[in-house]
């Protein structure tokens, strides 16, 4: 049995179905983006900051700690005590949660674009940005800078970084690779063109195997083995649309939030045949 929170909803998973745990609702605002680090959930509340979470007892979540943001909260990425933060259109922000109940901020760069993603490899941070992607230095997270801004044609939405590549969410065109090596110079190596209605939100990737949510257009799963020639294997029609997934190698699960569709277990064991093994409605469905 293992234990899932997705957006503000934790869940204990058993194959075929899914049981709730316990709950946070939170009215007023929209959770974009969830990691759980140890004790505690971190979650990106769109216009309601950073929400930290004690899930120590599953069914009893507390809140004990919030971080207004500047603006729109979209993803998160944790590295040791620094939680790094998409805040839209004010760029990376950066929060030390050393101590969880009393977040501290310590530094922001204001990119040009829309920040939607980040990703932290080393001291490079990278940054779905819409209309590129960009690489900051963060040698001294309290001062952030500018390594790198690549222009693309599609809207970066999501992205994942494994070793030197970059997988990036298009949201309007698909998904493309780049090549990181040089995060002061990163190279387009291939792109994958959605079908019309589609709208890729996420990328995860692990190994040879890229697994993106395409909105109305499910999930799908993509063989990297060769980055200049990324090859469809399978793809998975989710009820209700795509938004976010996370890929777990020890069950072989895509697990991806689909919004009304609620909380839905991939597995992809065949990633050419992708098949439902567990869900959860959506709360108050």
């Amino acid at each position: 049995m293992r234990t899932w929170l997705v957006w503000s909803i934790l869940l204990t998973g058993c194959d075929g179905v899914y049981q709730l745990k316990g709950s946070l609702v939170w009215p007023s605002f929209t959770p974009t983006d969830v990691l759980v680090d140890g004790s505690y959930a971190y979650v990106a509340c769109k216009h309601g900051g950073v929400r930290i979470v004690d899930v120590s007892d599953p069914a009893n979540p507390v809140e004990v700690a919030s971080h207004d943001t500047m603006t729109e909260t979209w993803g998160l990425e944790k590295v040791g005590d620094l939680l790094y933060v998409a805040d839209w259109d004010q760029g990376v922000e950066v929060i030390n949660v050393a101590v969880p109940s009393a977040p501290v901020f310590v530094g922001q760069y204001h990119t040009p674009g829309e920040a939607y993603e980040v990703k932290v490899s080393g001291t490079t941070t990278f940054v779905a940005d819409w209309s590129a992607i960009e690489t900051l230095d963060t040698t001294n997270p309290a001062n952030m800078t500018l390594e790198s801004r690549t222009p693309i044609t599609g809207k970066a939405f999501g992205l994942d970084v494994q070793g030197t590549l970059a997988y990036i969410a298009y949201w309007d065109l698909g998904f493309g690779v780049y090549d990181v090596s040089n995060p002061a110079a990163p190279i387009v190596v291939s792109s994958v063109t959605n079908p019309v209605g589609w709208y890729t939100f996420d990328v995860a990737t692990f190994g040879n195997i890229s697994y993106t949510a395409n909105y109305a257009g499910g999930m799908t799963a993509y063989d990297v083995s060769d980055p200049t020639a990324p090859a469809l294997l399978g793809t998975f029609r989710t009820q209700g649309t795509a938004r976010r997934l996370v890929y777990d190698d020890a069950t072989k699960m895509v697990y991806v939030a689909a919004e009304a569709g609620g909380l839905q277990g991939v597995d992809v064991s065949n990633p050419s045949s992708p098949a439902l093994r567990d869900s959860a409605p959506a709360a108050g469905a």
